[in-house]
């Protein structure tokens, strides 16, 4: 396990590898109980740039990521933590 990089003092991330770097897993919490909190992700796993799929676990959603910053919103009554994995 290790620690990501995310531009929001309250919010921490970290990642879970998966074997060989497939299927990780990320989970962003955030540390504030009553206010919404926003920050910049920095991820990409294999630091290119290029598109990559990411599957939140919360809502069995996908969606392609590319870059290596990505929004990340947190709610505290609505969605407090998102988990994802990412798709091969």
């Amino acid at each position: 396990m290790r620690f990501l990089p995310i531009e929001n003092d309250q919010m921490i991330a970290y990642l879970k590898p998966g074997p060989a770097g497939s299927h990780d897993i990320i989970v962003i919490v955030t540390l504030d109980p009553a206010r919404p909190m926003e920050g910049i992700l920095s991820y990409h796993p294999d630091g290119s740039g290029a598109g990559f799929r990411m599957k939140n676990l919360m809502d069995d959603s996908s969606s392609e990521w590319t870059g290596t910053s990505h929004f990340i919103r947190l709610e505290p009554n609505v969605r407090p933590f998102m988990i994802f994995e990412r798709e091969p």
